[in-house]
């Protein structure tokens, strides 16, 4: 369970009260997206990457089925009695684990989110496809999630400034 929870806030760029929003009928995996609700209740479909994809296949076979219960519904992550996630677990598990692997204790799931967004622009995303993956109304949100680094600028320079070439 905590690893497709951690891979959907990377891999699909989730806001924790999305993740713990999550629908089993949201799911399309065979299609390669799931449906979340955002800020002000907006639907979006999200692509899903294989890794997320397979670790999501693997809580539903190996563990959910575990832990429904009466409480359950339809939500896809659940605790040990059965009862839905809230985004105050969410951040939790994520910060149990961040813990682990040595990250500071200032960071938060909005971090992962930031990643996907930054993941994306540094590997050539337009930013409009970024705002709506994120879900963001306006594209001046999602310019906020901009980072270029020192190595990325000086290679736009040497490939299209003439001084450079």
């Amino acid at each position: 369970r905590d690893k497709a929870m951690l891979e959907l806030l990377y891999g699909c760029g989730l806001r924790a009260h999305e993740l713990a929003g999550l629908k089993v009928s949201g799911l399309r995996l065979d299609q390669g997206y799931l449906r979340c609700f955002g800020k002000g209740r907006r639907e979006r479909l999200v692509p899903i990457g294989r890794r997320a994809t397979a670790a999501v296949q693997e809580y539903l076979r190996d563990q959910r089925p575990r832990l429904v219960s009466a409480h359950s519904g339809d939500c896809l992550f659940l605790s040990r009695s059965g009862h839905p996630l809230s985004r105050v677990e969410v951040w939790r598990v994520f910060k149990k684990y961040a813990k682990r692997a040595g990250f500071s204790e200032s960071i938060v799931t909005h971090d992962m989110r930031r990643a996907f967004a930054s993941h994306l622009l540094q590997g050539g995303a337009d930013l409009d496809s970024v705002r709506l993956m994120l879900g963001h109304a306006h594209l001046t949100t999602t310019q906020r999630y901009l980072f270029i680094g020192l190595d990325q600028l000086k290679q736009t320079c040497r490939r299209f400034h003439p001084a450079f070439q």
